[in-house]
């Protein structure tokens, strides 16, 4: 091997470390009260060149785990009684997919949002290289509504930050002070419940608030870095040391 292969793998090697700990299949079992309920399985490792390369429009996804992937969705719906599901990989959702579909009912759903996802592409080709077999994690279909949508930064195990998720957006009602109460605290709540199982310490989590509801629902976990997306922070020039809430005030 190479100096420069050598230094390629250990690069592949330590980006994994670092977002490794946040994929699903880590904390999962320790928080599924607070998330979306869900099934899920391993990716066997000949499983995933054939995903990748079906972007390529070349079809060697096996009967065996296509009929897996159709089996666990049909699981989902029958245990939470829904007609639609949502589907990503332990890391990450395909939520870049260039055709813009959200909800599944079947693998063949599945495979087309993953080979148009490059974050699901990239996140496949990490775990390639460094020979990890990967989750599938089917998740029960929920309605949230995009106002209520958050991305919050814990840094030394305290709440510092909380971001309109989609920023981009302006939405009236995070004017209210009694809302962004409720959101706050709702955020407080999941981020001493997630840190009192020392998972992380430093870490970013979205989660949905519902005003019905004494706990947000949490949506997923990142690792505290420039790889994730700050929203309405900036991971280069904000240092967190005093808590702050942010939303779209204007456009």
């Amino acid at each position: 091997m190479t100096q420069k292969q050598t230094t390629e793998q250990n690069y592949w090697k330590q980006y994994l470390r670092i977002v490794q700990p946040t994929y699903m299949e880590n904390w999962y079992e320790k928080l599924k009260g607070l998330t979306i309920p869900s099934k899920y399985f391993r990716v066997p490792m000949a499983e995933i060149d054939p995903i990748i390369t079906l972007a390529d429009g070349i079809d060697k996804i096996s009967d065996t785990f296509n009929e897996r992937l159709n089996e666990t969705i049909e699981a989902v719906k029958k245990a939470y009684s829904c007609d639609k599901v949502f589907v990503r990989l332990g890391s990450r959702s395909p939520k870049d997919n260039m055709r813009d579909i959200d909800c599944v009912r079947s693998a063949k759903d599945v495979f087309t949002q993953f080979c148009d996802s490059e974050r699901v592409l990239s996140d496949l080709m990490l775990a390639m290289k460094n020979g990890y077999e990967p989750y599938i994690f089917v998740r029960k279909w929920v309605e949230m509504k995009r106002s209520m949508e958050f991305r919050c930064f814990v840094k030394d195990n305290k709440l510092k930050g909380i971001s309109q998720y989609f920023y981009e957006e302006r939405h009236a009602i995070l004017d209210d002070d009694n809302i962004r109460n409720l959101i706050e605290n709702q955020a407080i709540i999941l981020a001493s419940i997630i840190t009192g199982h020392g998972l992380f310490k430093n870490f970013v989590f979205d989660f949905h608030c519902d005003p019905k509801e004494k706990y947000g629902l949490l949506i997923e976990i990142n690792p505290w870095s420039s790889w994730t997306d700050p929203a309405l922070f900036d991971f280069a020039t904000d240092k967190f040391e005093r808590y702050e809430f942010r939303w779209t005030k204007e456009l």
